[in-house]
């Protein structure tokens, strides 16, 4: 699945991770993804990630899954969209960015040089 960089808020690119995540639309997914809809609107933006947090945490319980995040432009998408408790314990997240102050603190960061351009003629 690919998420665009388009989103008015971290917690809509969020959402849309459950959404995926859960690999399904049932009804408690939905709600879910409601009352996070619901807290933003209420009780802002930092509320509903913690609750959204909580929500992937489940969602990631006995999974392994590679989470990949292209192109991360601010630190704060992967922190709040993501943070580490929300990952399934063998579960892992890959971030490329072309901003290193963009990635998360204590993570392995693995700088790749300019690719070649490939012709095809």
């Amino acid at each position: 699945y690919c998420v665009g960089r388009e989103f008015g808020s971290h917690s809509s690119l969020q959402r849309s991770l459950i959404r995926l995540l859960a690999d399904s639309d049932d009804d408690k997914i939905m709600g879910a993804l409601e009352h996070l809809e619901k807290k933003e609107k209420e009780a802002g933006e930092e509320a509903a990630l913690a609750d959204g947090a909580i929500e992937m945490e489940k969602l990631n319980k006995g999974k392994r899954q590679l989470i990949t995040l292209d192109d991360v432009w601010d630190k704060s998408v992967v922190t709040s969209v993501l943070p580490p408790r929300c990952l399934g314990e063998n579960s892992r997240l890959l971030v490329t960015t072309r901003k290193h102050d963009a990635l998360p603190d204590g993570c392995q960061a693995i700088q790749v040089g300019l690719l070649d351009e490939v012709c095809t003629n």
